[in-house]
């Protein structure tokens, strides 16, 4: 599991540095010396179709912003998307978000630029958050829009894997557990 999410991780990253055209350079950077603690943050997750990033469709996608340890006062985001596809049943029954949920949600190029500017000069975290890019970034081009990276990305599930070295299995599920965290609503953007 672990060699899988690092080889990922590897290959969207070279995804992003060899990106189109469209795809714009971020603006700012963090002092190398600055701790984890302060950083503004924005932690995302996102629902999709499927696991294919290059084929399947974003349908759901929660964010908020922090500073350390600490919720900042902005509002969260909790936007379904509109795919333009038909939502797979196998994708329903793990997410919970059917066709009818989304059948007049916006569509993507719609939401792009606040789920953007969301991100903007912060430090985006989340589990496998690789992933959530390199949809994020497929959809972009779908709608022939801009993509700006975040200033910073750090996968929840690589930091784990570095602090405790001897444990295979790094789910969010896992995680949470040991820190004592509850997930009511597991699969669903804004809960993760």
């Amino acid at each position: 599991m672990r060699q899988r999410l690092i080889a990922g991780l590897g290959r969207i990253i070279a995804g992003i540095r060899s990106a189109p055209r469209h795809v714009l350079p971020h603006d700012h950077f963090f002092p190398a010396d600055e701790p984890l603690s302060t950083l503004p943050a924005t932690i995302l997750d996102s629902e999709t179709t499927g696991l294919n990033v290059a084929r399947d469709r974003l349908i759901s996608v929660g964010a908020l912003q922090c500073r350390g340890a600490r919720l900042e006062p902005v509002p969260p985001l909790d936007l379904l998307v509109h795919p333009g596809i038909r939502i797979p049943k196998r994708a329903t029954q793990i997410h919970g978000i059917a066709d009818s949920d989304i059948a007049y949600a916006p569509s993507f190029a719609l939401l792009w630029p606040g789920i953007q500017a969301y991100w903007q000069g912060r430090v985006l975290l989340g589990h496998n958050i690789a992933f959530d890019l390199a949809v994020l970034r497929h959809e972009a081009e779908r709608a022939q829009l801009p993509f700006r990276p975040p200033a910073a990305v750090l996968d929840v599930g690589l930091l784990y894997a570095g602090l405790k070295p001897r444990q295979h299995n790094i789910t969010l599920d896992v995680i949470a557990q040991e820190f004592g965290i509850a997930i009511p609503r597991r699969h669903d953007a804004p809960a993760d």
